[in-house]
C-alpha cells in the first residue's frame, strides 16, 4: 500500500536538507503510522509517498504538471508522472510484478495456477506468488557502483516437469534503466508434483550446473539415501534487458549409472555489436577455447570469464560480491574465480562451488568488438544481482499442489 501526504512543516526530526531524508533520521515506528502522515502535511508543492510494504520514503517536488520523486537518501530521482493520481512511477514494484506475471503466463501452467492468475490485478501478485512459489526473496540492495537496485527472485514450477528461477532486477541508474532478468529453467524427465519444496531445493543442482565438459554426475539418491526418480532433460540460463539477451541451452541424455552425457550445449545472443549482433555458438566442452577465464580480477572483485566468439567479438561477464542492504561491494572475495554461467548459479552450493557467505552476486555483461584496429567496449548491457539459490526463503512443508 502507498500512502500519499500533501500540504504544516514536518516534525523537527525531519530537518535535513532537501531533496531527501536520510533513513537514520526517520524513526521506524513512524513509517507505518498515522502520526507520520499528519507530520508531513503542509509542504507547499511537495508530497511524500511512503511505500508501507517496503518502508521506502520518497519526497516529491512539483514541476509543472508532473512530479519528480527522490528516494530517502536523495541519490536517485524518478519521473512520477501525474502524482499522486498515477502510481506507476519508476521504482515501483508494479513493473516487476507485471514482468513476472507475463513470464509465468508464457508457460503451460498447472490448472490451479491458471485459475489464480486469471484476471488478477497487479497489486494482487504478492499473495499469488506466495501460494505458487517454492521459494522467494525480495531485497533492495546497493550494487558495486553505489546504485540502489530492487531485486525479486522466485522459484516456480510452471508445469509438472519444470523448475524455473526468475530473478528480476529493477534499475533506475542512467544507461541501465528498466528490468534486468535472469531466467534459469530446468525441464525434468518426469513429474515433480510429489516433491515438497525442500526436496526441490535439495536436488543435486550443483552437479546439474557443472555441465561444461562431456558429461555430468547425476546422483540417483538424496543425501538421506532416498531415491531421486527424476533427472534433467534440458536446462536454459538466460540474461536479458530490453531486446538484448544471452542464453545458454543445454540438452542432456538419459541418466545411466548416475551419469548423464551432454547431448548439446549452445550459446545464443543478441547484443549491440556493429557486425553480427546476433548469433549462436557451440559451447559443448569448449572451456579454454570459447569459454575463457579472465576479466576484472583487479584485487577487489572476483575473476570472471568471457565468450571468445570469433576473436573479433567477446562477451564478458564480470562478477562482484554484494552485501545485503546498503553495504555494497564486499572486496574480501577478490581471490574467487567464476569461470562459467553455471559457476554463478552454483554459488554457495558446496563442493567445488564458490562460497560468498550471506552475500549476493552481481553479474555485469559487457560486449567487446574489434572494429578495424580498435577494440570497442560497450557500457554494461545487462546487470543482474543474483541471490544464491540456497539463501532464498523456502517453504518448509507441503508440495506445490497443497
Amino acid at each position: 500500500m502507498t500512502l500519499v501526504m500533501e500540504s504544516t512543516p514536518p516534525f523537527d526530526w525531519v530537518n535535513t536538507p532537501y531533496p531527501g531524508f536520510p533513513a537514520t533520521d526517520i524513526p521506524g515506528s513512524f513509517l507505518k503510522s498515522q502520526q507520520m502522515c499528519e507530520a508531513m502535511r503542509g509542504l507547499k508543492n511537495r508530497a511524500v509517498a511512503v511505500d508501507v510494504e517496503d518502508a521506502d520514503l520518497f519526497l516529491g517536488t512539483q514541476s509543472g504538471e508532473s512530479w519528480l520523486a527522490y528516494d530517502y537518501n536523495g541519490d536517485e530521482a524518478y519521473d512520477m508522472g501525474t502524482f499522486p493520481q498515477d502510481d506507476s512511477r519508476k521504482g515501483s514494484r508494479d513493473s516487476i510484478r507485471e514482468e513476472i506475471k507475463a513470464t509465468i503466463e508464457k508457460n503451460v501452467l498447472h490448472g490451479e495456477i491458471n485459475d489464480m492468475l486469471s484476471g488478477i490485478q497487479t497489486r494482487q501478485m504478492d499473495a499469488v506468488m506466495e501460494q505458487i512459489s517454492d521459494a522467494q526473496i525480495g531485497k533492495i540492495l546497493t550494487d558495486a557502483r553505489g546504485y540502489r537496485v530492487r531485486v525479486e527472485q522466485y522459484v516456480l514450477r510452471p508445469d509438472s516437469q519444470t523448475v524455473q528461477l526468475i530473478n528480476v532486477c529493477l534499475r533506475t541508474a542512467p544507461n541501465l534503466q528498466g528490468l534486468h532478468i535472469l531466467d534459469w529453467t530446468t525441464k525434468f524427465n518426469n513429474s515433480l508434483d510429489s516433491l515438497a519444496s525442500t526436496r526441490i531445493r535439495d536436488l543435486p543442482w550443483n552437479n546439474y550446473l557443472d555441465s561444461y565438459e562431456n558429461f555430468i554426475d547425476s546422483p540417483d539418491k538424496f543425501a538421506d539415501d532416498t531415491s531421486i526418480d527424476v533427472w534433467p532433460e534440458e536446462m536454459s540460463i538466460e540474461l536479458k534487458h530490453n531486446s538484448h539477451f544471452l542464453k545458454e541451452m543445454t540438452v542432456f541424455t538419459d541418466r545411466v549409472e548416475a551419469t548423464q552425457d551432454i547431448d548439446s550445449k549452445v550459446l545464443y545472443y543478441d547484443l549491440p555489436f556493429t557486425n553480427s549482433p546476433s548469433g549462436s555458438e557451440d559451447i559443448k566442452n569448449k572451456l579454454g577455447s570459447v569459454i575463457m577465464q579472465g576479466g576484472r580480477g583487479d584485487g577487489y572483485s572476483p575473476t570472471g570469464f568471457y565468450y571468445n566468439l570469433d576473436n573479433d567479438h567477446k562477451i564478458y561477464l564480470y562478477p562482484y560480491v554484494i552485501g545485503d542492504s546498503t553495504s555494497g561491494e564486499q572486496t574480501e572475495y577478490y581471490s574467487l574465480a567464476f569461470n562459467t554461467l553455471g559457476d554463478i548459479l552454483r554459488t554457495n552450493m558446496g563442493g567445488t562451488s564458490n562460497d560468498i557467505g550471506t552475500n549476493n552476486l552481481e553479474i555485469e555483461l559487457i560486449a567487446k568488438e574489434q572494429l578495424e584496429d580498435t577494440w570497442w567496449t560497450s557500457d554494461p548491457i545487462i546487470d543482474i544481482i543474483y541471490v544464491p539459490f540456497l539463501r532464498m526463503d523456502w517453504k518448509e512443508e507441503g508440495t506445490l499442489e497443497e
